[in-house]
């Protein structure tokens, strides 16, 4: 049996493959060791990597009870992990985008609870967040598109291009 770590992906996977040699046949298989393993008992809901650095990793936690989400980061593949102070509300469950160039920008949505129209925006490693964009209904997912200043969102049936100074409806759908 041969094991190697795959480097392209980030530590925080520990991806590795495994050659088996048995009985003449050849099997190649992927094993992943988690190595995030603070609040064992919540669920990793998002994560997010850094194109530009994939040891830039941000993931959401969601609570088992409650409506307190936690927001965590690490810039070492996972070895280290720092908790991100978020915006209020109900934060059970988070939307993440990162900027493609500069992975200390991300911005946030919380589908659920008062906030679930509001796009929040970090310039600073995600230690501060502000309001970015209100929008007219419930997120379900946003998007950065890379080496521009689009951000697009989506509820259950709009898609929205959202730039620094415009929210544009390019898509309705019949529901």
């Amino acid at each position: 049996q041969f094991a190697h770590r795959i480097p392209a992906v980030p530590r925080c996977l520990a991806c590795y493959y495994h050659l088996d040699f048995v009985n003449n046949q050849t099997t190649l298989r992927l094993c992943y060791s988690p190595c995030f393993t603070n609040n064992t008992s919540n669920q990793i809901k998002y994560i997010e990597v850094s194109s530009e650095n994939p040891d830039v990793i941000y993931l959401n936690q969601q609570p088992s009870t409650g409506s307190a989400g936690t927001l965590w980061k690490t810039t070492d593949g996972g070895l280290n992990w720092n908790t991100l102070v978020i915006p209020g509300g109900n934060s059970r469950r988070m939307l993440l985008a990162v900027d493609a160039i500069d992975d200390n920008i991300i911005w946030i949505a919380y589908p659920g609870g008062s906030n679930l129209n509001k796009i929040y925006k970090s310039v600073n490693n995600g230690y501060s967040f502000s309001e970015y964009k209100s929008l007219p209904s419930k997120l379900v997912g946003i998007y950065k598109k890379p080496n521009s200043e689009i951000l697009y969102a989506a509820s259950k049936s709009i898609i929205f291009k959202v730039t620094p100074d415009s929210i544009t409806i390019i898509k309705s759908l019949p529901f």
